[in-house]
C-alpha cells in the first residue's frame, strides 16, 4: 500500500518541550521526509534539498538520495544540479539499525528549457500532477492531531517570516481584548481590501504563484453511489505538505458547477458530507468538494500549531485560507468542472476562514456563511489560542463582516443551516447555474 506522508519535522525547541504524541506523529522507528528551497525552474537548475527525516527509537546512521536521473547522494542534506530539461522524482532513505525508511516524491523537480521564475508561466495555467492510485493513503490517522506540516511551516517559508517575542504578542492581544485597538472602518476599495487581507495573513508570496507552484493531487476512486461518483484525494504542496479531500460529482457528464465546503471545529469532510448535507449536492447537479482540514479542535494540538505560526509571523487561519484556494485551484484544472461557476461555503470556523478567502478570491461565483467573529478570540484553558487568533487582522474584523462590500455575492445563514438546504440551493442556483 502506497502512504502518502504530510511532512514531519519537530523543531529542536518543541522536540524537547513536547512529547512525540503530541505533535500527531504516532509512528515508531525511522521516517523519511525531506522538502527543497526550489521545486522549478530552467535549465541548469540547482536544488537545495532540506532533510527532515527523523527517528523515534534508534539514530539515523546514513542516508541515500536518488535526484531522477540516474545519479544518487549519501550527504545529509545535498545541493544537486540538474543539467538537462524534465520531470525528476526524488527518493530519500533513511537508514537505521532497525530498518530503513523511504520518502518518494513523484514528479516533484520540473526543469524548464530555460531558467525562469516561478510565475513566469501564464496565470491561468494551473500546474496540477495529477495521478489515481485506488491504494493512496493519506498517513494522518487523527487529523486533528497533524500539525507537524505547520510546526515546520515557518522553516519553509524563512524568507517570509515576521518574528516575534510571546510577550509582544500577548500585548497585541491584550490590546485589541481591552480596546486599545483602533478599528478601520472606513470603506475600501476590494482590491485595497485584498492588500490588506492578504499582509494581515502574510500570504503573499502563498498566493502570487499559487497557478504556476506544483500541487500533486492523488485521485482514488471509491465505490459508486446510485447518486453520486465519490474520490478521494489526496493534496501535496510544497509549503503546507499533504491534506485529505472528498469530491462528490453528480453520475451525469459535466461540466459541473461546484462548491468548496470548509467544515467546522471537530468535523472532517466525511462528517460534514454525512452531517451537513454534502450528499445533496450531486443529486442536484453540483460537485462539491469536502476538505478535512489538519489541528482543528479546539485542543492543545491547535493552540500550538497556532502559537508557533504567530510568533514567526504567520496564522493558521492564514494557511487554511491556503488550502481552499489550492482546492479552488484544483478545481479549475478539472476538465469536468466550470471554472467559472464554482462557490464556496462554509460552517463555524471554515466560515471564519472562508469570509477572509472570498475577500482575496474574488473569482468565486457565489458564497455561504454561518459566522463571522472579530479574529481576536483567546480560546479556552485548553487551547488558550487557536485558528482565529489574529491581532493584525482584529482592526477589520468590522469591515470583513460586512458582507455588503463583498466582491463575491454572499448568503448569510443561522449557525449549523438549522433551516436546511433549500434555501441555500436556492442561492447557488442564482449565481451558479446557468
Amino acid at each position: 500500500m502506497n502512504r502518502f506522508h504530510s511532512l514531519i519535522s519537530v523543531p529542536p525547541i518543541l522536540a524537547i518541550t513536547m512529547p512525540m504524541a503530541l505533535v500527531g506523529c504516532p509512528r515508531s522507528g525511522p521516517h523519511a521526509e525531506f522538502t527543497s528551497t526550489t521545486q522549478s525552474g530552467g535549465a541548469p537548475l540547482e536544488v537545495q534539498f532540506v532533510n527532515r527525516s527523523f527517528s523515534v527509537d534508534s539514530s539515523i546512521t546514513g542516508w541515500t538520495w536518488r535526484f531522477g536521473d540516474g545519479c544518487e547522494d549519501h550527504a545529509e542534506a545535498p545541493r544537486y544540479r540538474y543539467k538537462d530539461p524534465g520531470v525528476y522524482t526524488v527518493s530519500l532513505t533513511a537508514h537505521t539499525a532497525n530498518g530503513p525508511d523511504c520518502r518518494t516524491r513523484l514528479d516533484y523537480v520540473h526543469v524548464g528549457g530555460r531558467r525562469t521564475d516561478a510565475c513566469d508561466t501564464p496565470a491561468e495555467a494551473y500546474t496540477v500532477i495529477e495521478y489515481s492510485d485506488n491504494d493512496v493513503e493519506w498517513d494522518c490517522i487523527c487529523p486533528e492531531t497533524c500539525i507537524c506540516d505547520y510546526l515546520a511551516f515557518p522553516d519553509l517559508a524563512e524568507a517570509y517570516a515576521r518574528p516575534i517575542s510571546e510577550g509582544v504578542l500577548s500585548q497585541q492581544l491584550r490590546a485589541a481584548e481591552d480596546g486599545s485597538v483602533a478599528l478601520i472602518t472606513e470603506a475600501m476599495t476590494s482590491e485595497a481590501f485584498r492588500d490588506a487581507i492578504v499582509d494581515a495573513l502574510n500570504i503573499r508570496f502563498l498566493v502570487e504563484c499559487i497557478n504556476q507552484r506544483p500541487l500533486t493531487v492523488v485521485t482514488s476512486p471509491q465505490p459508486d453511489r446510485a447518486d453520486c461518483r465519490e474520490t478521494k484525494l489526496v493534496f501535496s504542496d510544497p509549503y503546507v505538505g499533504a491534506f485529505e479531500g472528498i469530491l462528490l460529482t453528480p453520475v451525469t457528464d459535466g461540466p459541473f458547477p461546484a462548491v468548496i465546503a470548509v467544515h467546522g471545529h471537530r468535523d472532517n469532510a466525511r462528517i460534514y458530507a454525512e452531517k451537513y448535507g454534502g450528499y445533496e449536492y450531486p443529486r442536484r447537479g453540483y460537485a462539491i468538494l469536502m476538505l478535512t482540514m489538519r489541528g482543528m479542535a479546539i485542543d492543545i494540538f491547535e493552540h500550538e500549531a497556532s502559537k508557533q505560526l504567530l510568533l514567526e509571523g504567520f496564522s493558521l487561519i492564514g494557511i487554511r485560507v491556503y488550502e481552499t484556494l489550492l482546492a479552488l485551484k484544483y478545481l479549475r484544472f478539472r476538465e469536468d468542472i466550470d471554472e467559472t461557476r464554482i462557490g464556496l461555503i462554509g460552517h463555524s470556523g471554515g466560515s471564519s476562514t472562508s469570509n477572509l478567502t472570498v475577500r482575496i478570491e474574488h473569482g468565486f461565483a457565489a458564497y455561504v456563511s454561518d459566522l463571522a467573529i472579530d479574529y481576536i478570540d483567546l480560546g479556552t484553558l485548553i487551547e488558550p489560542w487557536h485558528c482565529e487568533t489574529l491581532p493584525a487582522l482584529y482592526p477589520y474584523n468590522k469591515l470583513i463582516s460586512d458582507f455588503s462590500t463583498s466582491p463575491v455575492p454572499v448568503l448569510l445563514v443561522p449557525y449549523g443551516y438549522p433551516d436546511g438546504l433549500n434555501g441555500i440551493f436556492d442561492f447557488f442556483d442564482r449565481w451558479l447555474a446557468r
